[in-house]
């Protein structure tokens, strides 16, 4: 189940920021073709804005996730609800503060951006790109934000309908920005533009009554938004990295290389949307289910998470590559048609491309250190791998080839610190040392098993299993004859309602005992079923109705429910009777 859970999410997030490079290509692709090298040069300094807007609305859309796995996996439905709405609400205010900005529009903005070192004409595009960028902020926030939540609890048909409503406004914006000589800043009102109409098609979600968590503005918990900043500093880190690094390599290309392969760079940036989306794809899916399986102190579905990193990242990795090598030469034409930097761009390309796979397994490695919480191990990874290592190698290279140098320098830096983090792990083992942190590594003082249900016949082995498991573990026959029980009702109500489309379907179900309690959960992709909002509609005057239902409340300590990723989630939880377990030993 778990290998389909991380591809289901790989594919979701791969469709959504494909579109998302496909505009960003297509973008470069009219500059590059209308406005010429100075309009490719003005673009590729102001793109760090969109890795200073992701800054904010990655850090929380991460942190997001991070935690409402974890709480909902806990069955805290309602903290989830609170910690949602504090981040919504905070993610609004930081939107509206970009978009005043923008009305602002100081002339500080292109002087950070640009710098000094390249022409007047150059540094006024540049200005002009980054206004309508800025006050398109709260919906670009919003798209990143909002579409956690909406992957989240599964509904992949409204990331992919405002995927394609994103693909198509933005087309049909830079062919009027064209036709209207708009220039720079007619690009990137469309793309502004683009991120309104597809937040749009979001916030459709969270109108509907099925959503995993609704919509609304409220004072931010300041202790609920420490939580999450704190969950999504990682990948804050690796975008503030993204934001200096741009900077300082626009630095190095005017010194050691020409305003043409600065153009040429520029291509190499827009063509690496491609690849960035599989690694997005990859990582938000490592992250997401890291953090839930962290959560439920699941060691064997961590290690398939793991396996699962290593076979996209390569495997994917390396087929997306040796494609792009093929289509590398033509598609550059579409973005040019000056030989120079046709030549260039090919150049950047070819040395960029053999470093892909190493470059998504990198990301994903600061996902997963992300989601297990290890905040300390994923901020040195990312500071490593997206600012220190690909500095000093274009520094190094860039001073001693030009042009090329500076090219290969991002993919060497990546393989490089690919290596250096399989090194340090090694030398970790060797010392007896561990990534996972302790309380994970350690568990919480007991035993699980996780079985996958098929028929009937799993059921009561499954039931058996469980009984037995208990009464090793040291609770009464009482108790454990009611998990036993339980396990039954649960799983045989999902086999006989849950499943009657007659299609494929999948039911796991996962005993964890503690030193403190049991902690029952089923998970399964059936019709969803909320036994909570059931149990609650009973007459307790009619002991002969939903006997099922009655038989798993009553020995039970907290029944919780929440579906997210189109999956029913029930977790159930005993604790343990100190004076039961006293008279048994007595016994």
């Amino acid at each position: 189940m778990e290998r389909r859970f991380f591809r289901n999410l790989v594919i979701t997030n791969f469709i959504q920021s494909l579109t998302l490079s496909i505009t960003g290509l297509i973008d470069t692709a009219v500059v590059g073709r209308c406005l010429g090298e100075d309009g490719l040069s003005a673009m590729k300094l102001a793109m760090p804005v969109f890795t200073l807007l992701a800054l904010f609305s990655f850090v929380l859309g991460s942190g997001l996730s991070v935690t409402l796995s974890r709480e909902l996996s806990a069955g805290h439905t309602e903290k989830a609800q609170k910690i949602f709405q504090s981040v919504f609400t905070l993610a609004a205010l930081i939107g509206i503060v970009f978009i005043l900005l923008g009305l602002a529009n100081p002339p500080i903005l292109k002087d950070i951006f640009a710098g000094s070192y390249c022409t007047a004409l150059i540094r006024t595009q540049t200005g002009q790109y980054l206004r309508p960028i800025l006050m398109g902020a709260l919906a670009i926030l919003m798209y990143d934000v909002l579409g956690n939540i909406v992957m989240l609890g599964g509904a992949s048909n409204y990331l992919k309908m405002a995927a394609a409503v994103l693909f198509g406004l933005d087309i049909a914006g830079d062919l009027l920005a064209v036709r209207l000589g708009l220039g720079v800043a007619g690009i990137a009102a469309a793309s502004s533009v683009a991120y309104l109409g597809a937040t749009a098609v979001i916030l459709r979600y969270f109108a509907d009554q099925r959503a995993l968590l609704k919509l609304g503005l409220s004072f931010p918990s300041w202790t609920d938004i420490h939580e999450v900043v704190l969950r999504g500093l990682p990948l804050g880190v690796t975008l503030i990295c993204g934001i200096l690094l741009p900077l300082f390599i626009n630095r190095m290309m005017l010194t050691f290389g020409t305003i043409k392969g600065l153009a040429a760079l520029s291509i190499q940036d827009t063509v690496r949307y491609v690849p960035g989306a599989l690694t997005t794809g990859i990582s938000n899916a490592a992250l997401i289910l890291t953090g839930m399986y962290a959560a439920e102190y699941d060691h064997r579905a961590l290690a398939q998470v793991r396996r699962s990193i290593l076979l996209w990242s390569f495997l994917a990795g390396f087929a997306l590559s040796v494609i792009l090598m093929v289509l590398a030469s033509p598609a550059i034409w579409a973005f040019t048609v000056d030989s120079q930097i046709h030549a260039l761009g090919l150049s950047s390309l070819l040395w960029y491309m053999p470093g892909i796979p190493f470059i998504a397994l990198n990301s994903s490695i600061r996902a997963f250190l992300q989601g297990l919480g290890q905040r300390g191990p994923s901020i040195s990874f990312s500071i490593m791998e997206n600012f220190l290592a690909p500095a000093f190698f274009a520094w190094f290279l860039g001073r001693a080839y030009g042009n090329p140098g500076i090219y290969a320098s991002y993919p060497i830096s990546q393989i490089f610190t690919c290596v250096l983090f399989a090194v340090s792990v090694y030398l970790a083992l060797r010392r007896n040392r561990h990534i996972l942190p302790e309380e994970l590594r350690n568990g919480i003082g007991g035993r699980d098993m996780t079985l996958e249900i098929h028929s009937e016949e799993d059921v009561m082995e499954a039931s058996r299993m469980a009984g037995e498991l208990c009464r090793e573990e040291g609770f009464d026959r009482r108790l454990s004859y009611h998990v036993a029980l339980t396990v039954e009702e649960l799983a045989m109500n999902s086999l006989i309602h849950g499943f009657d489309d007659k299609k494929p379907h999948h039911l796991e179900i996962r005993l964890l005992i503690t030193r403190e309690e049991m902690i029952l959960r089923l998970r399964d992709d059936g019709r969803p079923f909320d036994l909570t909002r059931r149990y609650q509609m009973i007459n307790p005057e009619d002991p002969t109705k939903n006997i099922g239902l009655r038989i798993i409340f009553a020995g039970a300590d907290e029944v919780t429910y929440h579906s997210s990723m189109n999956l029913n989630n029930v977790c159930v939880r005993i604790r343990r009777d100190p004076s039961s377990e006293k008279t048994e030993e007595t016994a």
